[in-house]
């Protein structure tokens, strides 16, 4: 008798298990999102298939959970993930998520040309991956530079000084522009050089085709401090193509 009932015990506890264990997993298949940047490089067009039995689509970002019944979404406020899910009931599925953040780089020495020391970094560079190096203008390839502290104090592209680069790089200054609170690269204002301003915020365009494709990379430089020649500079980089958002 103690050996039914601790069978049926068992059989009992596993089921269970087995209840709660199902309860976990959703009921609704995950999106199989695609996405593109906007042709003004201001936002992003979310595509997917339709999910059978789904009730609609949730799109989540910067705390904001907008609720759709169609398969597409553009998004034009920048921010540094979304998700999307589709829902049946009040049951989810599982995310698809993707990173849009910029990526910063904190406190670089960069040297204007005018510096004696032909080793100190006076041209700066983007990555792939939104990194940003500083290489010797004297020394270093030009073709890794993108923009050069010029002996004139001034942030210059590399094209302006070295017309065997093929690049057409640009750079852009207000005095409205903040380094905190820029989420979005300017779409125009840009020229080859600006001088420089301490505690200034410049907009920077690495551009190798002198068309607005996925081939531009957008990023935002703040200048820290100025000693002499050396400059003491934050760079945010976004390093997708063609994207002009800006937050980290």
């Amino acid at each position: 008798m103690k050996k039914e009932l601790a069978a049926i015990l068992t059989v009992v506890i596993i089921g269970a298990v087995l209840t709660l264990t199902g309860c976990n997993e959703s009921a609704v298949d995950t999106p199989s999102v695609s996405w593109q940047v906007t042709q003004n490089q201001d936002g992003i067009t979310f595509t997917w298939d339709a999910i059978q039995d789904a009730d609609g689509y949730i799109v989540k970002y910067n705390g904001i959970e907008d609720t759709i019944q169609v398969t597409s979404y553009t998004l034009g406020e920048p921010t540094t993930e979304v998700e999307i899910v589709a829902y049946k009931g009040s049951d989810e599925s599982d995310p698809w998520t993707h990173s849009f953040a910029a990526v910063e780089t904190q406190n670089l020495d960069w040297y204007t040309r005018a510096d004696t020391d032909p080793s100190h970094p006076s041209g700066l560079g983007f990555n792939n991956d939104g990194s940003v190096v500083t290489i010797s203008y004297a020394q270093g390839d030009h073709n890794a530079i993108d923009f050069v502290a010029d002996n004139d104090n001034s942030i210059t592209a590399i094209q302006e000084l070295d017309g065997n680069v093929n690049k057409y790089n640009a750079v852009a200054f207000s005095a409205t522009y903040d380094y905190n609170t820029m989420n979005m690269a300017p779409e125009t204002g840009y020229t080859t050089y600006e001088q420089v301003v301490q505690q200034g915020t410049f907009a920077l365009l690495k551009d190798t085709d002198g068309q607005k494709n996925d081939n531009d990379i957008y990023a935002k430089l703040y200048v820290k401090g100025i000693d002499g020649t050396r400059w003491t500079v934050d760079v945010t980089v976004q390093p997708i193509g063609g994207l002009r958002w800006l937050v980290k």
